[in-house]
């Protein structure tokens, strides 16, 4: 939540950012906590002694094509996903934070709707409201394609394996992906749905957002500071209402310009102001 006394800046939309036809796809997908990084180590800031965090063996799954292929697991490093690598130098040289308008696609707006769950597999995500609201929409005959995404750690939520099998028609991706084919998923996704018991920022939810994607958040944590609200839930019936009108009506989330700025999270907006602080100093 914002300290006392904190006054949120009001976002203002320049017109040539608002469109009615279709929304757009970055060809930038890099926000600034990618480059971070990259800055971090080149000043030297960790430190060669640092243990790093074990987080357990992850498991990455290929990309499907169509929900009736098999999801059969790709071990890391077999080729199957474009390397994760560095990949801030493919998009360094061309980096303009804009966001060119997609091709049209005549066939588009026929498609299923693509929701995509991109968090930790973690019972603080509240995977159980989640999956129990896509399963309500199953029985209700509601056509929607799945990505569910993210990493595991040595406790997964048994709510996991029972959606795997009750939403397997549905399913497009599951499971960690390597950091290209990650954006590419978010790239091709319609809705990001956050169901977080637990959020200090919403890192995740911005990646999508700024790869197009319309978001569903609750109406509560960190989120009603950052989105509209539009796009907040106060109840699970409420997501579940939310959802299904988009299923029914993919075009309206196709056609939609989420009102977020997610320029502002840029590279090019926050390098200077890293820069700075960091090479600043401790007191």
């Amino acid at each position: 939540m914002a300290q006392p006394g904190f006054k949120r800046p009001t976002l203002q939309f320049p017109a040539h950012s608002l469109y009615s036809m279709r929304r757009r796809r970055p060809s930038n997908v890099d926000l600034c906590w990618d480059d971070l990084l990259s800055l971090l180590q080149s000043t030297g800031s960790r430190s060669e002694t640092e243990p790093s965090v074990g987080l357990g063996p992850r498991v990455e799954y290929k990309v499907v094509s169509r929900p009736e292929e098999k999801l059969d697991e790709a071990p890391i490093g077999s080729g199957e996903f474009p390397s994760s690598g560095n990949h801030q130098e493919d998009l360094h040289e061309s980096r303009t934070d804009q966001r060119p308008v997609s091709r049209e696609d005549p066939g588009d707006q026929m498609k299923p709707l693509h929701i995509v769950w991109p968090h930790r597999w973690e019972h603080d995500k509240n995977p159980e409201l989640f999956f129990s609201t896509l399963m309500k929409l199953k029985e209700k005959e509601v056509n929607f394609n799945l990505s569910v995404l993210g990493e595991t750690f040595s406790e997964v939520p048994g709510i996991f394996s029972e959606a795997r099998l009750r939403l397997d028609p549905h399913i497009l991706n599951w499971g960690f992906l390597s950091r290209g084919a990650y954006l590419q998923v978010l790239l091709q996704a319609d809705v990001v749905v956050s169901t977080a018991r637990h959020e200090f920022f919403g890192v995740a939810m911005l990646e999508a957002v700024h790869c197009g994607c319309y978001p569903l958040c609750p109406k509560a944590l960190v989120y009603p500071e950052i989105f509209p609200a539009e796009y907040l839930y106060s109840t699970p019936e409420q997501l579940f209402k939310q959802l299904q009108r988009l299923c029914r009506r993919p075009d309206i989330v196709r056609r939609h310009v989420v009102k977020v700025d997610t320029s502002s999270y840029s590279w090019t907006s926050l390098k200077a102001h890293y820069e700075a602080l960091l090479s600043a100093g401790c007191p």
